[in-house]
């Protein structure tokens, strides 16, 4: 319920309008005018019960999650309105088959087109899969030489051999500086960065990889992204286009 304080103001006007027409003696005006102080004072009291109940609400009201994306791979423009965020382990078959089913044609339709900016974080299950947090390593290294995509590229396409060239073949193959590359990833560099990362998806509730969040960036601070949906596991197309479509106001 809203209450207008114009409509508070006429209506008390009118009633004392109506009282000092009808009303002739000292008596009759005094009644008249402790039943506006009356009707004053009901109003009052329900105004502030309507205040009291819109702070409960904003109380309960969740905060919003905002994600700090700052450092982080990224590709598109920077001002694009939809920000999507890929938690990715670079030794499980679910990102492999959402790296060569999915991953390409949203590339195409939404990042090189400015609408999506595409940023990769790093969610490696080093129970399951031992040879995950070395690869994100060996990305980040690359990243360092300026071929963080290319090297995230070929550790997907070469997923098999993970366990055992895939990292420094990659490196020989996209000509980075040898000597540079090995002081980075022969020293750990990233390792402590790479958990914290997996222990921010886990927060959210995500289990398993590939894992998703899009959201909307800050325009005053396009690092700082408010979470609006998040995906668990290599979904269809569709199903990314559709969320995707929906926050860019389709």
């Amino acid at each position: 319920m809203k209450i207008g304080f114009r409509k508070v103001v006429l209506a008390c006007l009118a009633l004392s309008s109506t009282a000092l027409s009808q009303s002739t003696s000292p008596q009759d005006l005094q009644k008249a005018v402790e039943d506006l102080q009356g009707e004053v004072k009901a109003l009052r009291a329900e105004i502030d019960q309507l205040r009291a109940g819109l702070q409960s609400q904003a109380a309960a009201r969740p905060t919003p999650i905002v994600i700090d994306v700052a450092g982080s791979p990224s590709r598109g423009d920077v001002s694009a309105k939809v920000v999507l965020i890929e938690f990715s382990d670079y030794q499980c078959p679910y990102c492999m088959d959402y790296f060569s089913r999915t991953y390409p044609q949203l590339i195409a339709d939404y990042v090189k087109t400015g609408k999506v900016r595409y940023i990769v974080r790093d969610f490696p299950g080093e129970n399951i899969h031992p040879f995950a947090l070395k690869a994100a390593e060996g990305a980040r290294c690359a990243g360092e030489q300026g071929k963080f995509w290319e090297m995230h590229d070929y550790l997907f396409n070469n997923q098999k051999t993970l366990p055992t060239t895939a990292v420094t073949d990659g490196a020989k193959s996209l000509g980075l500086k040898m000597a540079e590359f090995q002081t980075c990833f022969g020293g750990d560099k990233y390792v402590a960065e790479i958990r914290k990362e997996a222990d921010e998806i886990k927060k959210l509730g995500a289990q398993g990889t590939p894992a998703f969040v899009f959201g909307i960036p800050d325009p005053e601070n396009p690092a700082k992204v408010k979470l609006a949906k998040a995906l668990v596991g290599s979904q269809t197309y569709t199903t990314y286009q559709q969320i995707i479509d929906a926050l860019l106001g389709k």
